[in-house]
């Protein structure tokens, strides 16, 4: 099966499918949404994020990511609250590049696994971000942990966390913030 480019300029929803090969880019305002795939999307993303939107959603179950994704402006991820009873996760294997940034503003979790270097600001706005194996986020000079969500790197397995020149910064309710460069 030949593969062709996609550009999504509004939502994805619904039943049906959308070829997993290829690239696939996402304007500002739209949005990809899956639900329970059990097919990995080795797909090139290219999003380009307005910071409100989310370009990514993950509305039900674990659903992976395995090619590549690049970041162009604030980049959002979101997936369905979670009173729906149905825990989600959305893990993206390959890598994440560009010049943008990552907000996560969901209550589920986030796994990047592979070895990203976006330059963009990483926002944890709700949920987890949980870096596994190799996974890093080495790229992103700030790194924000809003009240109540969670940057978990326990799973990592070279013992490094927060590289020389990136900023945490995390937000307790009262708002007081807590920064520190390493």
């Amino acid at each position: 099966m030949q593969s062709y480019p996609a550009t999504v300029s509004s939502a994805i929803t619904g039943a049906g499918s959308l070829i997993k090969q290829g690239t696939l880019t996402v304007r500002a305002g739209a949005t990809v949404s899956f639900s329970s795939t059990t097919t990995l999307w080795n797909k090139r993303f290219l999003l380009f994020g307005n910071g409100t939107t989310p370009n990514l959603f993950n509305y039900n179950g674990a659903n992976t990511i395995v090619g590549p994704v690049t970041l162009v402006g604030n980049c959002v991820v979101g997936a369905a609250p979670p009173d729906r009873g149905t825990p989600a996760s959305l893990r993206l294997s390959g890598r994440l590049d560009g010049s943008g940034g990552l907000t996560k503003v969901s209550a589920d979790t986030l796994i990047p696994g592979g070895t990203n270097t976006y330059s963009g600001d990483t926002i944890v706005a709700a949920g987890a971000l949980a870096l596994t194996g190799a996974g890093s986020i080495t790229g992103s000079s700030n790194i924000i942990v809003n009240t109540g969500a969670t940057l978990d790197v326990s799973a990592r397995t070279d013992g490094t966390h927060i590289c020389n020149g990136q900023q945490l910064q995390c937000y307790t309710l009262r708002e007081k913030k807590l920064a520190f460069t390493h």
